[in-house]
């Protein structure tokens, strides 16, 4: 039955009630008044309409008529009020019909499949149908009777065709099995169908929508080994499949040789980390801080425990390395041992990636300050390895630094001032000061002589500069892409973004500035 149709059914039942209890009230009160006028002799010699089990010799008090009244006025309003919520449980295989609160004693009757025909679901929809000794003259009543009829004949129907839930029971009875009787209560429990009474129709559910499973993690515990030219390893229970750390690495290097664009020297060209070893090493490192947390360490990272997990089908292409190996309870020795091994393995990931005998060389700096960091690690500082500036995509390179920038403008201006002085490539660096790096290429060179921004030799110049060039990188029709003038300012000054933000992460300047976004 839909919730509609059990409103409206609930609201007349509610109204033929009180019909017949006004018209019940004004009898009594007609007849108590009768009684008082002949002194209570009527009523002592008339026979009671209900028997008592207890009689008495005494005669009955006289009938008075503010009795009555009284008693009706407090009857009403209980009776006619709206019907509380109704709910259902279980009790063994039947539904049992519970009116009220639960938690407060609400009343508890065991109501039965088979039942339905009689009550109809309902307290006041049972009174209509059997009420049919009344002979009101009230048409709306008379209306209202015979809806209730016709609605229990379709209930009826209804019952006796549900194929569902018969059992071929020969005398007609509807049982109702376990595992369905169950699922129905429960389902009615959960609706809580019944609903306080309204007069207003109720409102349409709302759709819900599917709530989607969630993938099952990668997992590493069911490997199966092909043997083929990549020496690849199946995961069964993944769209994930696990590969040789040093065969992949063969063919999607971890590192990539960049030419700047337009440069007139060679003296910045490096070798960068890729996309996606940034993003697989970072989410190693973190996979290994995790574990401390927990005072868990990784007994051997090595390349015979080190796997590669990728799903070469995926829309975009992240592998990550997935390790291999037994934990025990972390000691400071063991995690340390940890990211000295972490850094024995993308060495030779990088070693093996690229055949080039100058490219530790040729490597950036920022990388090279990672692995350094990596091999003495302090376990005081582990964010500034997870989150190590030479993590940062290509793409976001300035807006990092900008981030950077506009919380020092937020502080003291002698508080920026000491953060500024510590950056590299200050003026009279022997290795070069961050004018005579920018008068290396046309595009920072006009940044720093034709823009007519008049820079001075003091510290904070080098910051005005760093901030005012991202900020202007492109114009109409100009030859530079953003990408590519972010990767000449971080091959020009390698190392700016690594120290300013380990200077601004020891002074508390970055908590809830949200830098991890920055990285993938």
């Amino acid at each position: 039955m839909r919730r509609a149709e059990v409103a409206m059914w609930r609201e007349i039942a509610h109204r033929g009630m009180v019909a017949q209890i006004l018209r019940l009230r004004r009898r009594v009160v007609a007849a108590a008044a009768d009684c008082e006028e002949d002194g209570g002799s009527a009523a002592a010699s008339s026979p009671p309409r209900h028997r008592r089990s207890v009689t008495s010799s005494a005669p009955p008090p006289p009938l008075r008529l503010e009795n009555f009244v009284r008693l009706f006025d407090l009857l009403i309003p209980n009776i006619a009020a709206p019907p509380r919520s109704t709910y259902y449980g279980v009790s063994d295989q039947d539904l049992v019909h519970c009116v009220g609160d639960l938690s407060r004693g609400g009343a508890r009757a065991p109501f039965r499949v088979h039942e339905q025909e009689e009550s109809a679901g309902d307290p006041g929809l049972r009174y209509l149908l059997n009420d049919r000794s009344s002979n009101s003259s009230n048409a709306d009543l008379e209306a209202e009777r015979e809806a209730a009829l016709v609605r229990q004949a379709h209930l009826y129907e209804r019952v006796r065709t549900s194929t569902p839930y018969h059992t071929g029971s020969a005398n007609g009875v509807l049982k109702i099995s376990v595992a369905r009787g169950l699922r129905a209560a429960t389902n009615a429990w959960n609706m809580r169908a019944c609903r306080p009474f309204s007069t207003a129709p109720p409102p349409p559910p709302e759709p819900v929508p599917p709530v989607p499973k969630p993938p099952l993690p990668p997992s590493t515990h069911a490997l199966q080994h092909i043997s083929d030219d990549e020496d690849r390893y199946r995961d069964s229970n993944s769209l994930h499949s696990c590969y040789n750390p040093l065969d992949f690495v063969k063919k999607y290097p971890v590192v990539q040789f960049v030419q700047l664009k337009c440069a007139t020297t060679a003296k910045f060209d490096r070798y960068v980390l890729k996309g996606w070893f940034q993003y697989a090493a970072r989410d190693l490192l973190k996979s290994i801080g995790e574990h401390h947390l927990a005072d868990l360490e990784l007994n051997a990272i090595t390349l015979d425990t080190l796997v590669v997990s990728c799903n070469m089908n995926a829309a975009e292409f992240l592998p990550k390395f997935k390790v291999r190996c037994e934990t025990q309870k972390a000691t400071d020795e063991g995690k340390m041992k940890n990211y000295q091994q972490a850094a024995d393995v993308f060495k030779k990931l990088i070693d093996a990636s690229v055949d080039d005998p100058d490219l530790w060389a040729l490597l950036s700096e920022d990388a090279k300050h990672w692995l350094q960091n990596l091999d003495n690690p302090n376990l005081s500082e582990v964010y500034l390895l997870v989150n190590h500036t030479c993590f940062l995509p290509v793409q976001l390179y300035s807006h990092f630094y900008l981030a950077c920038y506009d919380q020092l403008m937020r502080v003291p201006r002698h508080y920026a001032q000491a953060i500024f002085s510590q950056l590299p490539y200050r003026i009279g660096d022997p290795k070069g000061d961050w004018k005579t790096r920018a008068m290396q290429h046309p595009l920072l060179r006009e940044h720093l002589l034709i823009q007519g921004a008049n820079y001075g030799n003091e510290d904070s110049e080098q910051g005005r500069y760093r901030r005012n060039v991202p900020s202007h990188k492109t114009k109409l029709l100009g030859p530079y892409s953003p990408e590519e003038v972010d990767r000449i300012l971080h091959l020009h000054f390698e190392k700016t973004n690594v120290d300013l933000m380990r200077t601004m992460w020891r002074r508390g300047l970055t908590y809830g500035l949200g830098l991890e976004k920055f990285f993938k």
